[in-house]
């Protein structure tokens, strides 16, 4: 039985593919050249994550950028020793390092699990940068990628934990044989994108 939390993600991922019909699965037909576009920005790797929160009660929230979810971490470390970005203190951190691979090769389902865990434990709002076609890898492990997507000149600011929740619908969505490759695009022209990593 899906929880709650698991419904939500759900739901979400399949009011992007009946509102947009921008909800790529492996093998799915896309229009050539934003697809070539797309996956030549994954291939290229190397964004960054932009995270925002409060790091101390009674302050204003700060924005921090990094290569990943660690680099962030040492940076709001810097600013106040007490505090960190995890909910909870014994969360696995997996690395976001390396290059996307070209093509839809498929995730290990187990892995990309275990990337979806590890975002449910950050606190805050995270983005990439403003697009076009701008993304940054938010977890990977074991050739297994997530990656948040911005298409938009504007920023947009997202709970770190949706995304993992939106990667949740993906793989109930698009699992075949142990194996998931999929994206999932909303109006707003921002994705979530499960698929092979070379980490």
């Amino acid at each position: 039985m899906m929880t709650p939390r698991f419904s939500i993600a759900v739901a979400a991922v399949a009011w992007m593919l009946a509102s947009t019909g921008s909800f790529f699965a492996a093998g799915s037909p896309t229009e050539a050249a934003e697809r070539a576009q797309f996956e030549e920005n994954l291939v290229l790797g190397g964004g960054t994550i932009q995270w925002k929160g409060i790091l101390e009660e009674g302050k204003p929230e700060v924005i921090l950028s990094g290569k990943d979810f660690e680099d962030i971490e040492r940076k709001a470390k810097d600013l106040n020793p007490s505090y960190t970005i995890f909910a909870t203190e014994n969360s696995t951190a997996l690395e976001a390092r390396g290059e996307a691979l070209k093509g839809r090769q498929t995730a290990s389902v187990d892995a990309i699990r275990e990337g979806i865990a590890y975002l449910r434990t950050i606190l805050g709002q995270c983005r990439a940068d403003p697009g076009p076609w701008s993304c940054g890898r938010v977890s990977c492990s074991r050739n297994s990628a997530i990656h948040y997507c911005n298409d938009n000149s504007e920023e947009h600011w997202e709970p770190c934990r949706w995304i993992g929740d939106v990667a949740e619908g993906i793989v109930r969505l698009c699992e075949n044989n142990g194996g998931v490759s999929g994206e999932a695009r909303d109006q707003r022209r921002w994705y979530t994108v499960v698929g092979r990593g070379n980490c």
